[in-house]
């Protein structure tokens, strides 16, 4: 059978489309570096005690980052395949492979606060490198690099 015309571009575009490679993360992951937070507590029934924030601005600076299969509501986070730590440098590696079900997602941990920026990777990546700063004692995320 000999296609012709429209049912040929049409074979020709599905035949390229299908020979083309899935699309594919490849770069750096930035958090932002402050999240600005407004808590209150609900002191009601505590006679006598008042309520103060220590932190009057709201603001908290970024730290780490965690991955999720699916949103961190879900609380499936993944731990790090290994983690090479020197005199001068400390990395985590995550192995995601093609094994996740569902959505990756990577969540941005902020101190002092339980608020977190969370959003999900698509195109899902295969691995990550979370690099720490030296600066910081490496208490701190500098580069999160997702292939």
């Amino acid at each position: 059978m000999r296609c012709t015309g429209k049912w040929a571009a049409l074979w020709l575009a599905l035949a390229g489309a299908s020979a083309l490679p899935a699309r594919a993360w490849a770069g750096d992951i930035a958090c932002p570096a402050q999240l600005k937070v407004s808590e209150s507590a609900d002191p009601t029934h505590m006679n006598e005690w008042q309520s103060f924030d220590s932190n009057a601005s709201g603001l908290h600076h970024f730290y780490a980052v965690a991955f999720s299969q699916g949103p961190p509501s879900e609380l499936v986070y993944f731990n790090p395949k290994d983690v090479i730590k020197t005199a001068t440098s400390k990395v985590e590696r995550y192995d995601f492979g093609t094994e996740v079900a569902g959505d990756l997602w990577i969540s941005c941990l902020y101190r002092d606060t339980s608020q977190i920026l969370a959003r999900r990777l698509d195109p899902k990546p295969t691995a990550c490198r979370v690099s720490y700063d030296r600066d910081t004692n490496f208490r701190s995320v500098k580069v999160v690099h997702c292939d």
